[in-house]
């Protein structure tokens, strides 16, 4: 029996795929296509925890296209609303605007913002994703006050392997190590909780960039390539994909070709309108880079 699971990042990228057409989509037409899109697992069509009739893929779906989560297509900007359980692509080529509140403004050293230390490197080595084991008798301990030194332990093994990161992944990451097919409001808090105690984090894009406590906020962090299924693009901080593209910001290379350069990197044949807004906001924060 296969036990791999579909990841969300995997479930969004399908998403947009399919709403690349600009049509109105609905929930269910969406699960329906996906289907034949996603390689599901066995575990991936169990029975879902919380809704009666689905099957767990189902849940990252939902989560996907919930307005109310913080990781979700429409908290990104990247989908909005056509309607109660309608979806569509957020693009400047469809009518309607984007959800501005939703896109980074790219920020430049004339706007008397924040500069950045360079990088150590440029291009680091291959991401990996933290391995945690947490013993199946402590996954519920998560919920006791005397459990916090050991969910500090974890944190920092996360964030040690992966930072920085998105806070919202990283919460992610803690609620699977512990069993739970989600992280629901009370894990939420408590990792939060737990984070804010010791580790700087940063608010970017409506999420926060959750640094190790021994990593500094003003320095670039090297480019680390992934595989597409283990990290989407825009799972990528903008202090990382500065690093990417300052190699060609120092050589006075235009903003069009940077550009072009992430799409090659991304594999991208076009840039919607909230991924050119990132990248350009990391362009921005390379030009920024203040050189020792």
């Amino acid at each position: 029996m296969n036990l791999t699971r579909v990841t969300e990042s995997q479930v969004q990228d399908a998403i947009l795929n399919l709403m690349s057409d600009k049509l109105v989509w609905s929930n269910g037409e969406l699960k329906r296509a996906l289907v034949d899109v996603l390689a599901l697992s066995d575990a991936d069509r169990a029975p879902a925890n919380f809704r009666p009739g689905e099957e767990k893929w189902e849940e990252l779906v939902n989560n996907a296209l919930s307005p109310s989560r913080g990781n979700s297509l429409h908290s990104k900007g990247l989908v909005k609303s056509a309607g109660r359980g309608l979806h569509v692509l957020s693009d400047d080529d469809m009518a309607g605007p984007v959800d501005k509140a939703a896109v980074v403004r790219p920020s430049s050293p004339e706007d008397g913002e924040k500069s950045y230390s360079p990088p150590a490197i440029e291009i680091g080595t291959e991401y990996q994703i933290a391995s945690l084991v947490v013993p199946l008798e402590e996954v519920e301990q998560i919920y006791q006050p005397e459990y916090k030194p050991r969910l500090e332990r974890l944190i920092d093994a996360t964030l040690q392997a992966e930072g920085p990161m998105y806070e919202d992944i990283l919460i992610e990451r803690i609620a699977r190590a512990h069993k739970k097919e989600r992280a629901g409001r009370i894990i939420q808090d408590i990792v939060t909780q737990a984070i804010s105690d010791r580790h700087p984090s940063v608010q970017e894009d409506g999420r926060n960039v959750v640094f190790h406590e021994t990593m500094d906020t003003g320095q670039l962090v090297a480019y680390r390539p992934a595989r597409s299924d283990w990290r989407s693009h825009r799972d990528i901080p903008l202090i990382e994909l500065a690093s990417l593209a300052l190699p060609l910001v120092r050589r006075g290379k235009a903003e069009a070709d940077v550009l072009a350069h992430f799409a090659r990197t991304f594999s991208l044949a076009r840039l919607r309108e909230p991924t050119r807004k990132r990248f350009e906001a990391a362009i921005a924060m390379a030009k920024a880079t203040r050189e020792n």
